[in-house]
């Protein structure tokens, strides 16, 4: 591999390595999102660059995701938040052009790449597990009071990518995958396992979500190819069965499910909400609508979203001490955006799902799904990690897309 191509990928390689250890050094997911692009330039003239990336329409609607946002500084009060949205969204702008000739991302690149996260999520996990192991006691009661186990990394954020890593390492068991040595294929197959059994001890909502959404899209595709519908059947019952097992006998996934229907009860009853987590979430998906109601064209306006919710909050709620925005990302957009504006992101964004030679990238397909649920409890694209975390798995299996369309192989 040429050197220009080696840097590319080396830079990639750190973005993925910057994406775990986020909280150490959040400038460094910059920093390596710039190192793509100016890596991606040395890679062929910019002009040839830019004549692959008009050529490619789901890298130019990610693009354009962000090409509204000029038009909500009219109607935006608050500035400072407003310039805060546009600086976490710029990546939209320079990580597709960068990924746009993906000439350096042959598949066996592509598949280390995602061993790479994969070996990373299993690191992680291991040592928030050994750290388990020494408060076990300690750690278990506090999922009772909505708490999870300490990690290096927001846990919401991290669950998911666990859940991620257990599906990607199952995908290059599924891949024959190796770097040496055929052994390893079963090691990956290992990996997959132990994070599948960990995102369940990690008890964390929004990683459940994650790992089963994948286990649904594989037994799709299973159901799809072999029509073998008893057999999908059985699958079925024992995952239900799994699931039911966990609940009853994973300690800190039991009393996450008590401190759940606790919440629910909170909320059902109306009782005292303050730092009821579930039920804070509730409220402020009544604050988006309410907003929205306001606003319904075009939003409150993108930089006053944030004062908006806090209005909503001590209005409605004064014993909440701190407000929150709606978490979830349609009806985030939906009150600061308003229709027209959750139509135009939605169809720019999820533009890959619409064409049909993608569905059978099973990666593109396992983390746009995961994305869709996880939009429906967190506004994902509000953080920095989120954003980062979301392009990474979208514009890596496009680079394999767009090799299957030019080349017909059928490896995805």
């Amino acid at each position: 591999m040429q050197l220009k191509h080696t840097s590319f990928i080396l830079c990639i390689l750190l973005y993925i390595v910057s994406l775990f250890f986020y909280e150490y050094g959040k400038a460094w997911v910059s920093i390596t999102m710039f190192g793509i692009l100016l890596t991606s330039f040395v890679q062929e003239p910019i002009q040839v660059h830019a004549q692959q990336f008009w050529t490619k329409k789901s890298l130019v609607l990610l693009t354009l995701s962000t090409f509204l946002l000029p038009l909500y500084l009219y109607n935006s009060i608050d500035l400072h938040y407003y310039y805060e949205r546009v600086q976490i969204r710029a990546p939209f702008l320079a990580l597709p052009f960068a990924f746009a000739s993906g000439m350096a991302i042959t598949r066996q690149v592509y598949l280390k790449l995602l061993s790479g996260f994969v070996l990373l999520a299993f690191l992680i996990a291991l040592v928030t597990f050994i750290n388990y192991l020494s408060n076990i006691d300690i750690v278990n009661e506090s999922y009772l009071r909505a708490k999870v186990m300490p990690s290096i990394l927001n846990h919401v954020r991290l669950s998911i990518m666990l859940a991620m890593g257990s599906y990607l390492a199952y995908y290059l068991f599924r891949e024959n995958f190796k770097w040496c040595y055929n052994f390893e294929r079963w090691f990956f197959l290992t990996i997959a396992v132990s994070l599948f059994v960990f995102v369940h001890l990690y008890s964390v909502r929004s990683g459940l979500i994650a790992l089963y959404a994948a286990v649904f899209v594989e037994i799709g595709y299973y159901v799809y190819n072999s029509r073998n519908y008893k057999r999908t059947i059985g699958i079925l019952s024992v995952i239900i069965l799994l699931v039911f097992l966990s609940v009853r006998f994973i300690p800190t996934l039991n009393n996450k499910w008590t401190n759940t229907l606790a919440d629910i009860h909170v909320y059902q009853t109306n009782a005292y909400p303050n730092y009821n987590s579930l039920t804070t979430r509730f409220i402020s998906y009544e604050g988006a609508i309410a907003i929205f109601k306001n606003a319904p064209l075009f939003g409150c306006g993108l930089g006053d979203i944030k004062t908006e919710m806090d209005s909503y909050f001590k209005a409605h709620y004064p014993m909440i001490d701190i407000s929150i925005l709606p978490h979830n990302q349609f009806l985030f957009w939906l009150a600061a955006t308003g229709i027209v504006g959750l139509i135009f992101f939605s169809v720019t964004f999820f533009f890959p799902l619409f064409q049909t030679r993608n569905w059978s990238n099973r990666v593109l397909i396992v983390h746009y799904t995961i994305l869709f649920l996880s939009f429906q409890t967190e506004p994902m694209l509000e953080t920095q990690l989120g954003v980062a975390y979301s392009l990474l798995f979208i514009l890596l299996p496009l680079t394999q897309e767009y090799k299957y369309k030019l080349t017909g192989s059928s490896a995805l």
